[in-house]
């Protein structure tokens, strides 16, 4: 009897498991999307972040640093454009964004918009967002309906680079599988809002946020050191609160 009832509790331990690492294996693909490429083992577990008033990102070829300004965007209409001209007139709020269709970064972007952005426009500041990866169809389920404003691929991923000290920054996928962590709660929380959600594209490149003011400095710098892990909208108006006050 005491046999039977230590087998019974073994298998229902044994199926708890497996329901969790399956549930888990879906959440990994549904932050993190369907291609995960392996990091370098020195990148993989990096927690460098950028101060404020830095102003440069690892060059395309591993050479010099590229001022901010100068970092190659493109707007949805194929036009090219250099970064320094989003703030020319005015300051700005930088989203720089993992991937467009996970759920985290839907929740994300579109409670940034929705709660601060008719605020920081009267401000005379500029919101916009930047992806690392351009899917006509991820792009078009994304904006309008979770990013109404602008958005702007950085095709070398230089502000990510720059987010890292010159080094893209990758997700410990390691969180994914604690049930009662940080992550779970962000997921379970962004899921009463963010019902359509997919697994297309590259989610493990780490993101994050940054104010910076009409001269080019930096005035605020946010990274996303594990995933979902959000700018804090105080934080951000403060900043914001900062660089008008210069402006």
């Amino acid at each position: 009897s005491s046999s039977s009832s230590s087998s019974s509790s073994s298998s229902v331990a044994s199926r708890i498991g497996s329901a969790r690492l399956f549930t888990s294996s879906r959440v990994v693909h549904a932050a993190c999307g369907a291609e995960r490429p392996t990091p370098p083992p020195a990148a993989q577990h990096s927690t460098r972040s950028m101060g404020s008033g830095g102003t440069a990102a690892a060059a395309a070829d591993g050479g010099a640093p590229m001022p901010l300004a100068d970092i190659p965007l493109k707007a949805a209409d194929g036009t090219e454009l250099k970064a320094g001209q989003l703030w020319t007139d005015r300051p700005v709020v930088m989203v720089i964004l993992r991937r467009p269709g996970c759920i985290l970064c839907r929740y994300q972007a579109s409670e940034l918009w929705e709660k601060t952005h008719a605020e920081f426009e009267k401000q005379g500041v500029r919101v916009v967002c930047v992806v690392h990866e351009w899917i006509d169809r991820e792009i078009n389920a994304f904006k309008p309906e979770f990013w109404p404003g602008e958005l702007y691929h950085d095709v070398d991923k230089r502000f990510f680079k720059y987010l890292g000290n010159g080094e893209l920054l990758y997700a410990n996928l390691w969180s994914l599988l604690n049930p009662v962590g940080a992550v779970w709660s962000r997921i379970m929380n962004a899921n009463k809002k963010i019902k359509n959600h997919n697994m297309a594209g590259t989610g493990n490149i780490l993101g994050g946020l940054l104010v910076v003011g009409k001269d080019g400095e930096v005035a605020f710098t946010h990274v996303e050191r594990e995933l979902g892990m959000a700018a804090e909208h105080e934080d951000v108006r403060s900043a914001v609160r900062k660089v008008t006050a210069a402006a």
